[in-house]
């Protein structure tokens, strides 16, 4: 599980992803695998910030590759006017071994 925090000062919508990339030399067509993407609004306000809960069942992957990169990307669901958002997401991350 996890928690997913947006903030913006209009109450545009955008698309949060975590995603997973495993660089290697051997694959040129790699291409990053989506952990979670989970569509969140802004509260129009800086000084507010929207939450969402994450749990296991909203990773559509769960397995992270040892070696692999993790990125949080964040794109705009339509033409947007906030000048920032903020992202902020934190997550478990566990091995076995």
């Amino acid at each position: 599980g996890g928690t997913l925090q947006v903030t913006c000062s209009n109450d545009e919508s955008f698309t949060v992803a975590l995603v997973q990339y495993n660089p290697s030399s051997s694959v040129t067509t790699a291409f990053p695998l989506v952990l979670i993407e989970k569509s969140v609004t802004g509260v129009s306000s800086d000084d507010l910030v929207n939450t969402y809960s994450l749990a296991s069942a909203d990773f559509g992957e769960t397995s992270v590759v040892l070696g692999s990169h993790l990125f949080l990307m964040v794109k705009a669901n339509g033409e947007t006017t906030s000048p920032t958002v903020y992202v902020n997401l934190s997550v478990e991350i566990g091995y076995s071994k």
